[in-house]
C-alpha cells in the first residue's frame, strides 16, 4: 500500500485527469447542429423525450439528449395577419365560406298560423277508370245515372238530364245491368223520378228501348273500330246490354202486365213502325241498324220474340194486333195520297208502316 499511494500522487501531478478528459472528449459522439436535422427527426426526438424512451443514434451519430430546445419555424398561415398561430393549430376557414354555410332560419320555419292545404290528387287505377267509362256510357245511351256518383252540388242538374237510380257503388250498378234496367223499366208513369227527368226519345217503353239499342250500337261500333285491346271487355259489356234491351222489350210485348209502362205494347210498336217509315230522323227509328238492317232493333226484336215463343202463337198475335192498328188508319182514307184525321197521318203513312213491318221475314209471313 505504501508504494501505491506515491504512484497515484504522481499520476495526479502528471495531469492524468486531464488526459482522461481529453480522451473521453475525443471518443464522445460529436454534437449535431440542430440545423442539419430534418423536421421528422426533430419530431421523433421530441416524442421519445416525452415518452422517456431512449432513442437510438441516427446516421449522424447524434445523441437523444442533444436535442436543441429551439422550435422549428411555425407554418405561416397569413403573413399579413397578426395571428400567433401555433404549429399544432389548424387554419380556420375563410369568412366568405362561413357566410355561405349560414342558413336563413326564416325560410325553414313553418308558418303554423296559416297551414298550407295541399291538394291531393287521387290516382285512379285501371279498374276505376273502366268503371267510370261504363258509367258514362250508361248515361249517354240509356239516360241512367247512379245515385252513388251524384253529389249534392250536382244532384239538381243531373236529375234534369238523367233518371237517377239508387245504387250503393258504381261497380254494383254497372256490373248488374239486368237489375238496373229492370228498375228503370218497372217505374210507374207517375213516378216523381220520371216527372223531373226529360222524357225519353221514342214512343213509350218500346220506343225508349229502341233508342237505347241504337245508341249502344253506335258506341259498340266506335269501340270495335279502335286498336286499343283494353276496349275488348268494354265492348263485350256494351254488347251484353244490347241483348238485355232486346230481351226486355220482347218480354214486355209477350207479357203486357210485366211493366206498367208497356201495358199497351202492341200500340207502341205500331207507332214506332209508323214513325220509322216517314221520319228522316234515324235517332228514333227502330228499323235502322248501325251495321245494316239485320242489326236494327226491330229485326232483333222479332228474332227474340220467335225465340221466346216456341209455338209462334204469341208472335203471330202481336203482328195481327199491329196490322189491325194500321188497317184502322187506312179506313179513314180512300187513296194513298189522301190525308187522314188529325194525328193519324195520311194513306202514305200507313202504307210505309206496312213496309216497315214486313222488313222482317217472320213478320211478313205472319201477315
Amino acid at each position: 500500500m505504501s508504494g501505491l499511494l506515491p504512484d497515484l500522487a504522481g499520476w495526479a501531478l502528471r495531469g492524468g485527469a486531464n488526459n482522461e478528459a481529453a480522451e473521453a472528449e475525443a471518443t464522445a459522439t460529436p454534437t449535431v447542429a440542430i440545423g442539419t436535422l430534418s423536421e421528422d427527426d426533430i419530431r421523433a426526438r421530441r416524442l421519445a423525450r416525452m415518452l422517456h424512451t431512449p432513442l437510438a443514434s441516427n446516421d449522424n451519430g447524434s445523441s437523444p439528449m442533444e436535442i436543441d430546445d429551439r422550435k422549428p419555424p411555425a407554418k405561416v398561415v397569413n403573413s399579413k395577419s397578426n395571428n400567433n398561430t401555433s404549429p399544432m393549430e389548424t387554419e380556420s376557414p375563410p369568412t366568405n365560406h362561413l357566410k355561405k354555410l349560414k342558413v336563413d332560419s326564416s325560410s325553414t320555419t313553418t308558418n303554423t298560423s296559416k297551414p298550407t292545404k295541399l291538394k291531393v290528387r287521387s290516382i285512379q287505377t285501371a279498374e276505376q277508370k273502366l268503371l267510370r267509362k261504363k258509367e258514362t256510357i250508361l248515361k249517354n245511351t240509356c239516360g241512367i245515372a247512379l245515385s252513388c256518383s251524384v253529389t249534392s252540388s250536382t244532384s239538381t242538374t243531373t236529375s234534369k238530364q238523367y233518371v237517377v237510380l239508387p245504387c250503393d257503388t258504381i261497380a254494383e250498378g254497372v256490373n248488374n245491368m239486368a237489375g238496373i234496367l229492370a228498375t228503370r223499366l218497372a217505374l210507374s208513369p207517375h213516378d216523381p223520378i220520371l216527372q223531373t227527368s226529360p222524357p225519353p226519345k221514342g214512343h213509350g217503353l218500346i220506343g225508349y228501348l229502341g233508342v237505347c239499342h241504337r245508341l249502344l250500337g253506335e258506341e259498340l261500333k266506335v269501340l270495335r273500330g279502335g286498336n286499343d285491346h283494353r276496349n275488348t271487355s268494354l265492348s263485350e259489356w256494351v254488347a251484353d246490354i244490347q241483348k238485355q234491351v232486346v230481351a226486355y222489350a220482347a218480354s214486355s210485348l209477350m207479357e203486357p202486365d210485366l211493366f206498367e209502362l208497356a201495358k199497351d205494347g202492341s200500340a207502341q210498336l205500331a207507332t214506332c213502325l209508323q214513325s220509322s217509315g216517314i221520319s228522316s230522323d234515324v235517332s228514333t227509328s227502330i228499323t235502322f241498324g248501325t251495321h245494316g238492317p239485320s242489326s236494327s232493333f226491330y229485326h232483333r226484336l222479332c228474332d227474340e220474340l220467335q225465340t221466346q215463343d216456341a209455338s209462334n202463337t204469341t208472335f203471330q198475335s202481336l203482328i195481327e194486333a199491329v196490322v189491325a192498328i194500321f188497317l184502322e188508319g187506312l179506313s179513314h182514307v180512300e187513296t194513298v195520297l189522301d190525308g187522314g184525321p188529325t194525328g193519324s197521318g195520311g194513306g202514305l203513312v200507313w202504307v210505309t208502316a206496312f213496309t216497315s213491318l214486313a222488313s222482317h221475314k217472320g213478320a211478313a209471313q205472319a201477315l
